[in-house]
């Protein structure tokens, strides 16, 4: 009996000192995407791209075979990736962490240069949290296309004039309504973003979807990444949205004149 307490505990040590080593050394078991897609043949290459406002090249390649296509790597932090057919617009985000996962996508051709994915996920809460982000984002297509099956006529109307034509067509009431259809769209759309940013100001997902869904930054919106505390601002997404944020626009001083004698 004793030996085997003292065999029991020699094991224990064993352990405990395997997972000091693996946590002092900062093992990480990486990302691996399964995956299964249908609409492309087998041999079309497709590339995993991180998802930032600069043109990078892509992290990895791989190569369809019986339908099936496989990425594996590793990721200091959570970071948004692209899948996309090589040279080919359209594509597939994902989310990439510690980790297995499954993806299972259908992909069709929306013209000779571009390809529209579906797909759906399991294995990863990541992703999951992904879709349902994406999700809510791509609700707002209902008012979009709500907008232009009530003004898409009006908008045709307006790019075959010419510049002096739209300068008399601009003050008909048809163009404001347009115009005013138009700029409450894309108030909703910023809003949906914003809501979106401000709920998730204490993770990392807070600037990842701010990068996501803007495509430049102005100004005016230095105030949303102050926004965020310290350790979110040294989050990947964090560091590339303060690189990408201009400077804030200097108040204007605006001094009352004084009676000259």
């Amino acid at each position: 009996m004793k030996q085997m307490k003292r065999f029991i505990n020699a094991a224990l040590a064993c352990c405990i000192l395997v997972a000091f080593v693996a946590c002092s050394k900062g093992v990480k078991t990486g990302y691996i995407i399964n995956g299964e897609v249908e609409g492309l043949k087998d041999g079309t290459v497709l590339t995993l791209t991180v998802m930032n406002h600069d043109d990078e090249p892509p992290m990895a390649e791989t190569t369809i075979k019986d339908g099936k296509f496989r990425f594996e790597g590793s990721t200091e932090e959570p970071i948004c990736a692209n899948i996309e057919v090589k040279n080919v617009d359209g594509k597939l985000s994902v989310m990439l962490g510690d980790g297995e996962f499954s993806v299972k996508a259908k992909v069709n051709a929306k013209d000779g240069n571009s390809y529209k994915w579906q797909a759906t996920f399991s294995g990863s809460e990541l992703n999951d949290t992904l879709a349902a982000y994406e999700a809510h984002y791509d609700s707002l297509n209902i008012f979009y296309d709500d907008f232009m099956r009530n003004h898409g006529e009006t908008i045709k109307k307006f790019r075959s004039m010419n510049e002096e034509q739209q300068k008399e067509f601009m003050k008909t009431e048809e163009y404001l309504d347009a115009y005013g259809a138009q700029k409450r769209f894309f108030d909703l759309v910023e809003k949906t973003v914003l809501d979106m940013v401000i709920a998730n100001q204490n993770t990392f997902w807070g600037p990842l979807l701010a990068m996501k869904y803007y495509t430049k930054f102005t100004p005016d919106q230095h105030d949303l990444y102050e926004m965020f505390p310290d350790d979110v601002k040294k989050t990947y997404y964090g560091k590339l949205m303060g690189k990408d944020m201009p400077a804030a626009e200097a108040p204007i001083e605006i001094t009352m004149p004084t009676n000259q004698q």
